[in-house]
């Protein structure tokens, strides 16, 4: 089954929708919830900042009904629905029922391809860095600290905390000597 999500094609959404769940009406999906889905569907991929061109091959699944009061302690028929992501548009591809107790909840699962997902990662990555002015290397660094030691060893002299301070600073200008 590849049923186009659209406005136009609410009809045949019901209709495989009904085929799926038989009589269960209560806590199933309508055709509308379908679409819905979609546009949540969507919505992550934008939240992502997946490019338009990887989002081909991502898939959803959308579960219907949600949440029911503790005291519910049957289980509930619901509808899962299955979605694709297309060059442009999202796609019905597997539509069935299951069982679910009342901690189930419902909502749309979002599932990346192995190379969407590296996508998403690579933008990630490339978000953060470095803050501007650090040394970029450790020996670097540790000869910043040193310089630090004066006024750390400045600072303990005026408020009396010579013996705490002093080896520290002096471990610190042993090994900035060795760098």
């Amino acid at each position: 089954m590849k049923i186009k999500i659209a406005a136009t094609n609410l009809s045949a959404i019901a209709a495989a929708l009904s085929a799926s769940c038989g009589r269960a009406t209560s806590h199933t999906a309508s055709a509308s919830d379908v679409l819905t889905a979609a546009s949540q569907a969507e919505a992550q991929l934008n939240a992502l900042c997946l490019s338009k061109s990887l989002r081909v091959g991502a898939t959803a699944i959308y579960q219907s009904g949600g949440t029911v009061a503790n005291a519910y302690k049957y289980a509930r028929t619901v509808s899962r629905v299955t979605l694709a992501r297309g060059a442009s548009d999202w796609f019905v591809t597997a539509i069935c029922t299951a069982d679910v107790f009342p901690s189930a909840h419902g909502g749309v699962y979002l599932t990346l391809t192995a190379e969407q997902d590296a996508a998403v990662v690579a933008k990630v990555r490339a978000s953060y860095s470095r803050p501007v002015g650090l040394p970029s290397t450790l020996a670097a660094e540790v000869k910043a600290l040193a310089e630090l030691c004066f006024d750390a060893e400045t600072v303990a002299h005026l408020k009396g905390y010579e013996r705490e301070i002093l080896p520290l600073t002096d471990a610190v200008r042993a090994l900035a000597a060795k760098v």
